[in-house]
């Protein structure tokens, strides 16, 4: 359910979801909603996510970060939040 409401950026849900603490769930291809956001830009629900201490370093099944999948999509908002933030520069 996080990950659907971070992939149609629906803040409010995302917050009643982590307020009830929520298991933060994966889709299909191990995404996190982190991963979404960061595809999407979405940086006000990146940053909820962050503040609710998600995992900024896990990896998809790809082996991709929410950094990496920012770069990517030429996010630059949430490459800075992610970098700021404190995630790892040195994953491969």
């Amino acid at each position: 359910a996080l990950v659907a409401a971070a992939r149609a950026g629906e803040m409010e849900i995302i917050r009643i979801i982590l307020d009830k603490e929520c298991d933060t769930n994966y889709d299909e291809n191990r995404n996190a909603a982190l991963h979404v956001a960061a595809t999407l830009g979405y940086v006000e629900i990146a940053d909820m996510l962050i503040e609710e201490d998600v995992d900024v370093d896990a990896l998809n099944e790809d082996g991709l970060t929410p950094l990496m999948l920012a770069i990517q999509h030429g996010k630059k908002n949430i490459v800075n939040l992610l970098v700021r933030e404190g995630c790892d520069l040195d994953i491969q």
